[in-house]
């Protein structure tokens, strides 16, 4: 009696890199080299593990200093950024040796899109006036004349080059800031960590506005304070109330996506004992959160900003929603729960913020000057729709085409409200992709919810914080401070961030019976 067995040969078939969760070491494959595989990739995690708290912590220590709010500030953190990015491409090459495919990877497209901003305004800088017509870079007529005689007036698309030269180089670190972000949020349970570092570091600049306001009798750090317009509002580390208000609501976004959390956790583990039972360490941690939400809404109140206080009301709504929709909870459910969110956040400022209160009822008397600067703002796209005026121009390019009723003693260098500033200073094709961007990310977020891909938590704080920049940006320039918009990047990229992508493994396949290389084993008994 004989049993043959067929041994095929063994052929490497490529595959298709796909997203995976961080393996310990002792899932990888047992290999000649696997231990060397298993060191590098050991390390691989330490260093994104180790940024993951770098970045945040950065995030927080860049609000001290007036929000980062001066070039010498952001300038320091560009630098930093790009030597972070540097060496977070060098060691990864020598961690991964093509085992990890870059996270970016997943939005390239995206990517070369948004470099055509910081492109785009480095062109603007350029002098390229004799190639570009003349009525793509026009002046108004009272300007011209007077420009007429002066070298170089119309070389160059930027009516203030050195500046938007400048802003592009700072475009690119948004932009290398948020990559960083991407490629360390791999894992969801890294992506919670981050978002805590932030909500803690956030609150501290809560808590220190309060102490700076009600203990040390409306202190600031930097300089001064203006006396007739922030006097007696909450501005802690920043020069304004509203970018303040921004970067507060933002920690209560997450403050609020925590505390949703904990009770999910909570209900579904009560759910499997059969019953419940109180002053139990995790709902005294629940209790926790609804402290620091306390503390944010106060806060945020006192800022006196109108529209900060309705942006984080919007942001914390359209967050809460979204989580409970991905919990499973009915819409009556949420619909309650947004109704007496919202029920809360008005008693806080009825009762702890009365001159926010007032200041949103008599809206009209100080909106005057606003609606002229839109209206300014609009006559100087109407002249240049296509090149723009020069990124970070706008200031510059205002003064040609300001009037009554505006003071003339005063500057406006800021267009207060962020949309029409892009496209003043970018123009119509150019100035709308940061928009078309953010709207991409909505939309990539609300899939990922829908599918429960990743941290539901941060996925739903990511939306809402797309809710309240957008929101805001309405009416002031709050994602224009750097601080603030690092920490609005730093959410989003973590709601954006996949798990980890890993390169083309091979798959054992067996050749077809008969073809070459196919062996027969006989065993005779």
């Amino acid at each position: 009696m004989s049993l043959v067995i067929s041994v095929a040969q063994i052929r490497i078939a490529p595959s298709r890199s796909v997203p995976d969760q961080d393996l310990p070491a002792e899932a990888t494959p047992a290999a000649p080299s696997s231990g060397r595989r298993r060191r590098r990739s050991s390390r691989y995690t330490k260093m994104n593990g180790l940024l993951g708290v770098i970045l945040p912590v950065f995030v927080v220590v860049s609000g001290i200093p007036v929000g980062s709010n001066r070039p010498v500030w952001w300038l320091l953190w560009t630098v930093l950024f790009g030597a972070m990015a540097l060496a977070y491409a060098g060691l990864g090459m020598v961690y991964a040796r093509g085992q990890r495919p870059l996270q970016i990877t997943l939005y390239r497209r995206w990517a070369w899109i948004a470099l055509i901003v910081p492109a785009y305004a480095l062109l603007q800088s350029l002098p390229l006036g004799a190639m570009i017509p003349a009525a793509l870079i026009a002046l108004p007529d009272r300007v011209a004349a007077v420009m007429a005689d002066v070298p170089g007036a119309f070389d160059t698309i930027s009516v203030l080059p050195g500046a938007s030269a400048l802003a592009a180089v700072r475009a690119l670190g948004h932009l290398m800031f948020l990559w960083l972000v991407i490629e360390v949020t791999t894992t969801p349970e890294r992506a919670e960590k981050m978002g805590r570092i932030l909500m803690f570091g956030l609150l501290l600049h809560a808590v220190w506005g309060l102490v700076a306001l009600r203990v040390l009798d409306d202190f600031v750090l930097w300089g001064e304070k203006d006396d007739t317009t922030y006097a007696g509002a909450l501005t802690g580390t920043f020069t304004g109330r509203n970018a303040m208000a921004t970067f507060l609501g933002f920690g209560l976004v997450l403050t609020t996506v925590f505390f949703l959390k904990k009770r999910e956790e909570i209900r579904t583990a009560e759910r499997d004992r059969g019953h419940a039972q109180w002053l139990t360490n995790d709902r005294l941690g629940q209790l926790g959160y609804v402290a620091l939400a306390a503390i944010f809404g106060l806060a945020i109140a006192l800022t006196q900003s109108r529209m900060g206080a309705f942006a984080s009301l919007t942001g914390v709504l359209v967050a809460m929603s979204a989580l409970q929709y991905a919990n499973g909870r009915s819409k009556r459910r949420v619909l309650i729960e947004v109704v007496l969110g919202s029920l809360v956040f008005a008693l806080v400022l009825t009762f702890a913020a009365r001159d926010t209160l007032e200041r949103a009822v008599f809206l009209e008397k100080n909106a005057d000057y606003r609606f002229a600067i839109y209206q300014f703002a609009l006559q100087m796209i109407e002249m240049r729709p296509l090149t723009g005026w020069g990124y970070d121009a706008f200031g510059s390019a205002f003064e040609m085409f300001r009037g009554d009723p505006l003071s003339a003693d005063r500057i406006f260098d800021l267009a207060h409200n962020s949309y029409l500033a892009l496209w003043v200073e970018q123009g119509l094709i150019v100035g709308s992709i940061p928009m078309v961007l953010v709207l991409a990310a909505g939309i990539g977020l609300i899939q990922r919810i829908r599918r429960d891909q990743g941290s539901r938590a941060m996925n739903a704080a990511a939306l809402g914080i797309l809710t309240l920049g957008a929101v805001h940006s309405l009416a002031d320039f709050s994602l224009e401070i750097p601080a603030v918009l690092y920490a609005y990047l730093l959410i989003l990229g973590i709601g954006l961030g996949r798990e980890k992508l890993r390169a083309p493994r091979p798959e054992p396949a067996v050749a077809p019976q008969g073809s070459p290389g196919h062996e027969v084993l006989t065993i005779r008994t």
